[in-house]
């Protein structure tokens, strides 16, 4: 028996991701700035570098803190989210670095929609639908992949608003699993609060004293989109099913 109780794994996950963005944080945009990977369309701060692959440090967040506070011996919406994430991780820095390619965009959101409506078993059952289960599972992984790809081009747009939006989404489905006692759920989400608590904090730090820092770019959207898209698919089994 773990002498933690239940209910603080989730806050301890908060803290730790909170804590490991900030550490992150410098050598990433020290990396970033040896490597010439300045954020497009800086309009603001323009005298303080801006370096994109700062989503790195989310996803070194969210991973190391779900895969340390997550307590039950079997979870496999973790699993499937960690899967989805390198996927994600991997088009992200590519697009970071500057390097496009027309299809892998596309193509690398589709599948980690499928990891995690496939390996998460999370979303609703065909049962409540009267529906096949395959056609059940093919409008879960367009709802998710479309929630990735809508999330991702909004914020490219208004990066600030869906940055602190993002979080209040994380920090209120964190909140609400935590009170049903979905303690694996609010992991995840206090995770990605943390990350993005962490990631909004140091961005404040370097431009107070007018150094360089890292922004989410490419990468730090997905990472941002692919945990909502879990936490929101998650809330409609809950709703339908039934707590």
């Amino acid at each position: 028996m773990s002498i933690i109780p239940s209910w603080l794994w989730p806050i301890l996950s908060f803290c730790i991701s909170f804590l490991l963005v900030l550490m992150v944080q410098p050598s990433i945009t020290q990396v970033g700035l040896e490597k010439n990977f300045d954020y497009p369309n800086n309009n603001r701060h323009k005298k303080i570098p801006q370096l994109t692959l700062g989503g790195i440090a989310v996803f070194i967040g969210i991973i190391l803190a779900s895969i340390f506070c997550v307590r039950q011996g079997h979870f496999p919406g973790l699993h499937a989210l960690i899967s989805a994430m390198v996927i994600l991780l991997f088009t992200g820095v590519i697009f970071d670095c500057r390097i496009h390619y027309r299809y892998l965009r596309v193509f690398s959101k589709l599948i980690a929609a499928v990891f995690i409506v496939l390996m998460s078993r999370t979303g609703p059952s065909a049962e409540k639908f009267a529906l096949s289960p395959w056609i059940n599972i093919s409008i879960q992984i367009l709802a998710v992949g479309g929630f990735i790809h809508f999330y991702h081009h909004f914020t490219k747009l208004h990066q600030q608003y869906f940055l602190i939006s993002g979080f209040i989404n994380a920090f209120i489905f964190s909140i609400f699993f935590l009170v049903i006692k979905e303690y694996d759920f609010s992991v995840i989400a206090f995770a990605l609060s943390g990350s993005l608590s962490g990631t909004i904090v140091y961005t404040q730090y370097a431009i107070w004293k007018k150094k360089p820092f890292a922004r989410l770019g490419h990468t730090g959207i997905y990472m941002i989109a692919i945990v909502l898209a879990l936490l929101w698919l998650k809330l409609a089994d809950i709703l339908i099913e039934g707590i």
